[in-house]
């Protein structure tokens, strides 16, 4: 690659070393600070995602302004958007693009990805502040099955839940959208001091995990990873199932997790959508979720490496409820059980390796929602006992 201008100064050098190319004059000066921040934001996610560091290095630094805002766009990296805008936006590289001029496009890209996070509505402390601290979110009422698999592993926790039941499902939206929903969310439960934030959310884990990692400083833990860590020990076959929402299906975030532990584990992934709203109308073992998993199942276990599946990830926190007819259904068409695998007990216990063990008192669990505060403690004392936590209505 061809050098427009001499490397003069020690961030050149160093940004040079960090990407193994070299640097055209356009990022050279201050603008450079800015730039490296941004590689290494990619740098943590490039090995997931499956790409060439080097790759993405050279596309960054090569391209003008507008490039680097479509590779920022693109699929692979869209998980970097909010971080990198964050970064850009009080940088110096909002004010020059290729050719020294103005870029307008790259301001307002981040003006619109930073848009909303900024404000957050206020809420009181929780009770007691020197014990370990849980803020959760998820989309709608199917993260309570992840509060409970908390409350049960670390009884001594506080734990503020925020439904965002006014939005809800995560699972149809864009990625871009996902994240501007978690970001607004996780702005509201982090404002007083907590000591790590868990997406209970398969869909926002998909999406917005990269993304919510670089903007705090503490723990930030989604149920992919976990559940992925799950299935690749519990599988003897080295086939593996997904089923989850569109959304989590399209960002192929189980695949990913898999294949990074088990390079030769074969991933079989299913958009099975409806059962959100049968698990939301409470009808667990029922005629029509009967016959919706009937309808997913029997095209799909018609191929013959889909048959060979001996775990199945159940990939949205809605999904446990329906462990007895899933068992059953799955039995009926195979003629074999399969093993189910559910993050929420993953992320319980992935937590007990992060937080202090305080067993002083019993822990404290606050619950949030977005709109309809009684159909939420009516359909979410399905998942969890509701009627032993106080629900309060936000608007973010």
């Amino acid at each position: 690659m061809h050098l427009n201008g001499r490397l003069g100064n020690r961030q050149n050098r160093v940004a040079q070393r960090h990407a193994g190319v070299s640097i055209p004059r356009w990022v050279q000066d201050k603008s450079i600070g800015t730039l490296q921040t941004g590689l290494q934001v990619i740098d943590k996610r490039a090995f997931v995602v499956g790409l060439k560091r080097r790759d993405v290095h050279r596309q960054l630094l090569r391209n003008d302004m507008k490039s680097l805002i479509n590779l920022v766009q693109r699929r692979e990296t869209v998980q970097t958007r909010f971080a990198l805008a964050q970064k850009i936006q009080i940088g110096p590289v909002n004010n020059f693009n290729a050719h020294g001029r103005p870029c307008s496009m790259l301001r307002h890209f981040c003006q619109e990805t930073l848009q909303g996070a900024a404000r957050s509505p206020k809420l009181p402390p929780m009770q007691n502040p020197k014990r370990p601290k849980i803020a959760v979110f998820d989309s709608g009422v199917g993260g309570l099955t992840v509060v409970g698999a908390l409350h049960r592993a670390l009884p001594h926790l506080d734990i503020r839940f925020l439904g965002d039941t006014a939005r809800l499902p995560y699972g149809t939206k864009s990625e871009n959208t996902v994240i501007r929903y978690s970001l607004q969310a996780s702005a509201a439960l982090v404002q007083n001091p907590v000591d790590a934030l868990v997406i209970a959310c398969n869909t926002a884990s998909a999406c917005a995990l990269p993304t919510l990692r670089a903007t705090y400083n503490f723990p930030v833990l989604g149920v992919i990873e976990p559940g992925a860590r799950t299935a690749v020990h519990a599988s003897q076959s080295g086939h593996i199932g997904v089923i989850g929402t569109e959304r989590t299906v399209a960002t192929s975030a189980y695949p990913l997790a898999i294949s990074a532990l088990d390079p030769a584990a074969q991933v079989h992934s299913l958009a099975t959508p409806i059962l959100v709203s049968l698990a939301e109308e409470g009808w667990f073992d029922h005629p029509a979720t009967e016959a919706a998993l009937l309808a997913y199942f029997a095209p799909w276990l018609s191929d013959a490496g889909v048959r060979k599946i001996d775990t199945l990830v159940l990939g949205c926190t809605h999904y446990p409820v329906f462990k007895p007819i899933l068992h059953r259904v799955w039995q009926r068409l195979t003629g074999h059980d399969v093993a189910l695998v559910d993050s929420a007990d993953a992320v319980a216990q992935e937590l007990q390796g992060i937080l202090p063990d305080v067993p002083d008192h019993a822990g404290v669990i606050e619950l949030l929602a977005t709109d309809a505060v009684e159909r939420f403690s009516r359909v979410g004392g399905l998942f969890f006992p509701v009627g032993k936590a106080t629900v309060q209505l936000i608007d973010l």
